[in-house]
This record gives structure tokens, C-alpha cells and sequence, in this order.
């Protein structure tokens, strides 16, 4: 399947999946997004990993806090 991977250039607010329970965390600079789906769901998130974790971003957010 294919991904893209993007680096964060301004922090991001993310849902992260920490053993089924979805928690916000906000991505530093720096941070590396993989997305697992390079089309948005219903809601508008992307998926994707971070850290080694399971991650929904919202495409817009993408759009604009990564490169």
C-alpha cells in the first residue's frame, strides 16, 4: 500500500490510540507522521503512525503543519 511521510514544521494536535483508548497529544516540530491511508475518512482524518503508534490527523492540519 502506498504512504507518504511527512516531517512536522509547527506543532500539530493528533489523536493518538494508546490500547483502544484515543488520547490528544500535540506533535513537536520535528516529528515524523507515516501515513498507513492517504485518504481522508469521513471525519476528515488521515491515518497514520508516530512514535511507533497509531495516529489520526486531520488532512487539513496535514496540509498545513507538515512538509
Amino acid at each position: 500500500m502506498p504512504y507518504r511521510v511527512y516531517q512536522i514544521s509547527e506543532p500539530v494536535t493528533v489523536v493518538f490510540d494508546e490500547n483502544g483508548r484515543h488520547k490528544l497529544v500535540q506533535l513537536p516540530v520535528g516529528s515524523v507522521f507515516r501515513t498507513t491511508n492517504l485518504k481522508p475518512d469521513r471525519d476528515g482524518m488521515i491515518q497514520g503512525t508516530c512514535r511507533g503508534k497509531a495516529v489520526l490527523m486531520f488532512s487539513r492540519d496535514l496540509e498545513d503543519c507538515a512538509k
